[in-house]
């Protein structure tokens, strides 16, 4: 009965997501455009066309049209315009600022310098790249389209800190539970700063929410990621387990726990069933690619080592019609009531 109502329910969230992406798209062709003629007009190579893509089609899309109407989904508000806004240039920053810690090779100081324009002073910062003198200017967008400057502060901090935590994974020394740990931090102080320039306020209840969502995201990132991070030796869940099976049941634990966290929270029923639906959707790629792995932990003496399979058979493309289907499976099968 279950899998009929979600079948029932399907068409509505996935047209919904639809509309947002396209409303999305709009929106970043009528304000972000201007900043990438800009860009690509006084580039000294900072920049490359991987960032362009991250600015406008990966987190510049994906942060307001998906976590944004999320957001909005459980509160039962559509996005304000300077919501929007906020969001669209916090999700633009958000691939360059991952970049300074894992490719572009800032130092100590120069993070920590970045750090405290993003703490005090922006607009009075002398950079010395384009991408940070861009990373700067759309944080002053952020901070002229949303509200509570002290929040948004103290989250920027918070994932400044999950990222220097996270290096530690890219050692030999680190523990199963030490990288559950940055895994939770990482994702959840990153989804408590996205929230942090949304107009309603934010409960206890809602923020111990979106830390939980937020690892679980993270777990989620890690297992599509398992071919990069274990060709770069970065220890993730993903990369050091060797039963795929196990890290199931984490994300199935993780998931489940999202869930309940949710029903928690003093927001309306209707809208946290509605939040909990739209938000399966990316989840349920998830044991798509859980199944994949675990294919390929059966080939090798049925213990799961990232470092003997190909990059093909790591990747898993979730734009293949099969593994669209699979997924589309996945969350109709899923109860958002059996957690409550």
């Amino acid at each position: 009965m279950k899998s009929l109502c979600n079948i029932i329910y399907i068409s509505g969230t996935f047209y919904k997501l639809w509309h947002n992406v396209k409303k999305q798209k709009d929106f970043i062709d009528k304000t972000l455009s201007k900043d990438l003629e800009t860009i690509r007009d006084n580039n000294d190579g900072s920049i490359n066309d991987d960032d362009i893509q991250k600015i406008t089609s990966y987190y510049g899309m994906g942060i307001p049209a998906i976590l944004g109407t999320s957001f909005a989904i459980l509160r039962g508000l559509d996005l304000t315009t300077e919501e929007r806004t906020a969001s669209t240039f916090l999700g633009a920053m958000t691939g360059l600022g991952d970049d300074f810690f894992d490719l572009k090779n800032l130092t100590e100081e120069e993070l920590r310098f970045l750090l405290n324009a993003l703490l005090n002073e922006p607009l009075n910062v002398k950079v010395k790249r384009l991408s940070e003198e861009v990373f700067l200017n759309f944080y002053t967008k952020v901070l002229s389209n949303s509200k509570n400057h002290e929040l948004l502060k103290f989250y920027i901090g918070e994932v400044f800190n999950a990222q220097k935590k996270s290096l530690k994974q890219a050692t030999q020394e680190i523990t199963s539970d030490e990288i559950k740990e940055i895994t939770l931090y990482k994702g959840g102080s990153s989804l408590l700063l996205y929230r942090s320039i949304f107009d309603n306020q934010l409960s206890a209840e809602e923020k111990e929410l979106l830390y939980a969502m937020g690892g679980l995201m993270q777990l989620g990132n890690d297992i599509f990621d398992v071919y990069k991070d274990s060709i770069k030796g970065i220890k993730t869940l993903a990369t050091t387990e060797t039963n795929i099976d196990k890290l199931r049941q984490t994300f199935i634990v993780q998931m489940d726990e999202t869930f309940r966290l949710a029903y928690s929270t003093s927001y309306k029923l209707k809208n946290i069933k509605s939040f909990l639906r739209f938000i399966s959707m990316g989840i349920s790629r998830t044991y798509v690619c859980l199944d994949m792995l675990e294919k390929l932990q059966k080939k090798s003496d049925n213990v799961f080592s990232p470092l003997k399979y190909s990059r093909k058979e790591l990747i898993c493309d979730m734009e293949k019609p099969g593994n669209i289907l699979k997924s589309i499976i996945y969350y109709v099968r899923y109860d958002v009531d059996k957690v409550k």
